[in-house]
């Protein structure tokens, strides 16, 4: 028989969870946790943590999160039309174990977002993410399996705002967690981004596509240095099996540093404003 359970709620507490749980985890029932499997099989209707230590199990994942659940509330909504889940999470001291290939970052220094969950993907009201002094806001819709973790697609509101290098790091599939950075060679500098983007979650790097503005502060690259860069335009990441590179489509950019006039023989003149109309590179 199933139970109807309105509420479950953890204060200060310890938690160890599986996202799904295997059959023989569901026959063992060894320890204090619980499985979100049970919570379905049970009916819970709502789910509260607060200051929780989570320690989480993701089997189809391959994959263990460790996390601060400073607020999690999770509330089952059952209509005519079928059911979803509103989820409102804040997570601090994230930090993960996962395969090798996993495209993120293993820790994050806190993670807040609003979503709305249903067996056709999950709708962001809102999503902040910060780590290392970069911080992610999104808004939009992820498609598909969340439960498996593969093939899911996302169409984004999105803000960026941090250290350049890191982002471009990145993006170009380096490991600077592991010592094998060539960060030395990317343009260095304080950027934000506000615009669209367009990305399969967990191919980030070969699938993205963003259109927006770009603004940066100190920005440097080899022997080039300005004080402030605007460029409008778009980035389309080369397809899969193809030979194509990375396709950057500027509609315009402005690149400002402060004038320094010229002296004598020993100190060039240096600064001014340059205005750049559209090219495709």
């Amino acid at each position: 028989a199933r139970v109807s359970i309105h509420q479950v709620k953890i204060v200060n507490g310890k938690v160890r969870t599986s996202l799904v749980a295997s059959p023989s985890e569901s026959r063992r029932r060894r320890g204090v946790g619980f499985s979100w499997q049970d919570l379905f099989e049970i009916q819970a209707e709502r789910v509260d943590l607060e200051n929780t230590a989570v320690d989480l199990d993701l089997p189809t994942l391959k994959s263990r999160a460790r996390f601060n659940a400073r607020s999690v509330e999770i509330e089952k909504v059952t209509e005519k039309k079928g059911a979803y889940y509103d989820v409102a999470v804040q997570l601090g001291e994230f930090s993960a174990e996962t395969p090798p290939n996993f495209p993120y970052p293993k820790t994050v220094d806190s993670l807040r977002f609003a979503a709305r969950l249903d067996s056709g993907g999950v709708e962001v009201r809102e999503f902040e993410l910060v780590r290392e002094g970069t911080q992610v806001e999104a808004s939009g819709h992820v498609s598909g399996d969340l439960l498996r973790g593969a093939g899911l697609h996302a169409d984004l509101s999105l803000k960026l705002n941090g250290d350049l290098g890191r982002m471009l790091d990145f993006l170009a599939k380096r490991k600077p967690e592991t010592g094998n950075s060539d960060s030395e060679g990317l343009p260095q500098g304080h950027v934000s981004f506000e615009g669209r983007a367009r990305m399969q979650l967990d191919r980030v790097p070969e699938t993205l596509s963003a259109s927006g503005v770009l603004r940066g502060e100190s920005i440097a690259y080899r022997n080039y240095r300005a004080d402030k860069v605007e460029v409008e335009g778009s980035y389309t990441a080369p397809r899969t099996g193809t030979s194509a590179a990375n396709e950057i489509v500027v509609k315009r950019a402005v690149i400002e540093s402060k004038e320094v006039d010229k002296r004598g023989g020993h100190q060039p003149g240096l600064g001014g404003r340059i205005e750049i109309g559209a090219f495709r590179y």
